[in-house]
């Protein structure tokens, strides 16, 4: 019988590689994580706080290091080895997938699993004392994870259904541009409406820090014609055709209009065919769970350029939601 004090002990030299390859039977099962902690070792290597990876199933550990195949009660495991869940990363399938098909290596990917003293003993330096880290995954363990992620979706915590294809092929970075006043100035206005009558009307620059008064309204029927008179503005579109041109990126034109087919048809006649989401709302929490669902789709890093203050400080809370997550806004005066 295999003690859990012989797996501290031995601290396995291919645990990321072997939770690596274990958690790729799990692709689609939310139930199972991938781990990657600090634990602490036992007999020769008390006092040693180290860098380990494993395969969680519910309420067990899965282990498959060195050509063994243990299955461990959790809480003992943790026990044993001082886990803290705060000092742990945890991956679904898909996830860990991500991870390796862009660092092509088995990890740690976001922790550095080096050793740590907890007492005077010295660091061990032999290569099989410890988990060896960032094992380059080779070419043809790259194809089969890239295949398994094809094959599988993963639901996210909005309910959506996300291709792993999908973000593979695009590239992890998101750029993301607003269009009126951003992008283009045009002859389009906001009429500001009480009880049906027209009382003032807003350029967008205007509207982007206008505070309504009760009863106003507004009417945005400018916006869905074809734009009237543009000027780009050109220091922002010519940061926009680098974006399309980079490639390995994901690059969104968000715009609060209700159709993207002038905003379309404008780019056209510049020779730019960028992809326009139309949310047909001007609430800036709107901007902001569109970029929220990108994140969960596991774009990073992002960026996000806007004229309207308010969608930027939508935006930046995302920030203390997602402090792992890579999010730059700027706004554009």
């Amino acid at each position: 019988m295999i003690k859990l004090k012989d797996i501290l002990t031995e601290a396995k030299g291919d645990c990321y590689q072997a939770a690596g390859r274990l958690i790729m039977n799990f692709m689609g099962e939310n139930k199972a994580k991938l781990v990657h902690g600090m634990v602490n070792g036992q007999g020769s290597l008390k006092g040693i706080r180290f860098g380990q990876a494993w395969v969680e199933y519910g309420s067990k550990i899965l282990d498959h290091s060195n050509g063994k195949k243990q299955e461990l009660p959790k809480k003992l495991y943790y026990a044993m080895g001082d886990i803290n869940p705060r000092e742990c990363k945890y991956y679904t399938g898909t996830k860990a997938a991500k991870w390796m098909l862009k660092s092509k290596h088995w990890g740690p990917w976001q922790m550095s699993g080096n050793p740590i003293k907890l007492q005077n003993e010295d660091i061990p330096d032999t290569k099989g004392e410890l988990g060896k880290k960032k094992i380059r995954i080779q070419n043809i363990d790259l194809d089969k994870i890239f295949m398994k992620g094809r094959k599988k979706k993963r639901t996210t915590d909005e309910g959506m259904m996300v291709k792993l294809k999908d973000v593979l092929l695009e590239g992890r970075m998101l750029s993301v541009f607003d269009f009126d006043d951003t992008l283009a100035k045009s002859d389009s206005w906001i009429y500001v409406t009480i009880d049906g009558k027209e009382v003032d009307k807003l350029d967008p620059g205007e509207f982007a820090v206008y505070k309504p008064k009760d009863g106003e309204e507004f009417d945005f029927r400018d916006f869905d014609r074809a734009i009237q008179n543009p000027k780009i503005i050109k220091r922002n579109v010519d940061l926009l055709r680098k974006q399309l041109k980079k490639g390995g990126r994901k690059v969104t034109i968000l715009t609060a209009r209700r159709l993207g087919a002038p905003i379309n048809q404008f780019f056209k006649t510049i020779g730019i065919h960028p992809y326009v989401v139309a949310l047909g709302s001007n609430d800036p929490q709107k901007k902001a769970d569109w970029i929220e669902a990108e994140i969960l789709k596991g774009y990073d890093p992002i960026y996000f350029m806007d004229d309207s203050s308010k969608n930027i400080k939508a935006v930046n809370k995302l920030k203390k939601k997602y402090p792992d997550v890579k999010l730059v806004t700027k706004l554009v005066k």
